[in-house]
């Protein structure tokens, strides 16, 4: 698969040079796979560098990219700021609403599970990001596992078996199928 990456960034450098540079689709795909290899620095720069090229992309979103590098380089606030963002510019991200409530699910994970600050990290987690995601689009394979880890813990059986195998069916991504089948 790495190869197939050092390939893929190669053609998009190709891509970029006959534009001159202007080629903003060959440098997002650069940052994916920068962001597949995982070189996270090097995908965040590529990712900036298209938003400060073309601060007006929306689709694809390179705000979602930056959030997704600083997530994985460990700032995980710096990633809410983008995802957040992404949101003022499109309220209709699935992808940017997802990310904000496994943001949120994340830090509710970091205080008591009996506390006040649990509830409230939660229920914004699974009801102003992860349902709104959810309504937008009833096939993202990470919605579909979120909520099915949710109707998980409200044994709610079947809601949760039927999303974990629409998480299975959507996904090309092992970690996402990992939990479907799991859950």
């Amino acid at each position: 698969k790495n190869e197939l990456l050092k390939t893929a960034v190669k053609s998009f450098d190709d891509a970029l040079r006959v534009s001159q540079g202007k080629n903003m689709l060959a440098l997002m795909g650069k940052a994916r796979a920068y962001f597949s290899m995982h070189k996270y620095p090097d995908a965040l720069a590529a990712y900036q560098d298209v938003l400060h090229k073309m601060p007006d992309l929306v689709d694809p979103d390179p705000r979602i990219g930056i959030g997704c590098c600083f997530w994985q380089l460990g700032f995980k606030e710096d990633a809410k700021v983008a995802w957040e963002r992404s949101l003022e510019i499109n309220p209709d991200s699935k992808i940017a609403n997802i990310l904000l409530g496994l943001f949120y699910l994340d830090a509710s994970g970091h205080v008591p599970v009996n506390s006040d600050d649990f509830l409230k990290l939660y229920r914004k987690a699974m009801t102003e990001y992860t349902q709104k995601s959810f309504k937008l689009d009833k096939e993202v394979p990470i919605t579909c596992s979120t909520f099915a880890g949710y109707f998980l813990s409200r044994k709610a059986w079947e809601n949760a078996d039927k999303l974990a195998h629409k998480a299975i069916q959507y996904t090309d991504v092992n970690a996402i199928a990992s939990d479907g089948w799991y859950l």
